[in-house]
This record gives C-alpha cells, sequence and structure tokens, in this order.
C-alpha cells in the first residue's frame, strides 16, 4: 500500500507536470505552423485554430475537475461503488 502511495505521488508530481510542459507550449506552435498567415482566410483558419483548441482545453478541464472530482467523491449509482 505504502509503495503505491510513492507510486502515485511521483506520478501526479513528476509526470503530469512533465508531460502538460511538454505538449501545451508545443502544440500551440505546431497548430499555428500548419496554417499561413499571408491570407484572410488563413488567419480565419488559424482563429478557429486557437478557439477549438482552448475550448477543447477548457471542456477537458471541466471533466477532469468536475465529473471526475464528484465520481471519486460520490461514486455512480450502479457502476462505481462508493466505499466509505
Amino acid at each position: 500500500q505504502q509503495h503505491l502511495k510513492s507510486l502515485f505521488l511521483f506520478g501526479a508530481l513528476g509526470l503530469i507536470p512533465f508531460g502538460t510542459g511538454g505538449i501545451k507550449p508545443n502544440i500551440c506552435n505546431f497548430g499555428a505552423d500548419q496554417i499561413g498567415d499571408e491570407t484572410e482566410s488563413q488567419r480565419e483558419a488559424q482563429k478557429k485554430f486557437f478557439s477549438y483548441f482552448y475550448m477543447a482545453i477548457n471542456v477537458g478541464v471541466m471533466v477532469a475537475f468536475g465529473y471526475l472530482a464528484n465520481v471519486t467523491t460520490h461514486g455512480i449509482p450502479g457502476h462505481v461503488p462508493l466505499e466509505q
């Protein structure tokens, strides 16, 4: 049990920030690099890309902190039991 706690702590404090720090700064640049900015339609496509990108991040945060936090504290009747 103690081994799993330390493994979880390492994952939460080590791997998650490492992965987040590696993908978030780069994905914006890679996405913007795929679309030029010479014409008005390309600039509009970049605006759409960034709008959808930030919307996806915010929806992911809502699911993670909203839904998953409720599942861990209250369970899902019939699927995830609430253990006392």
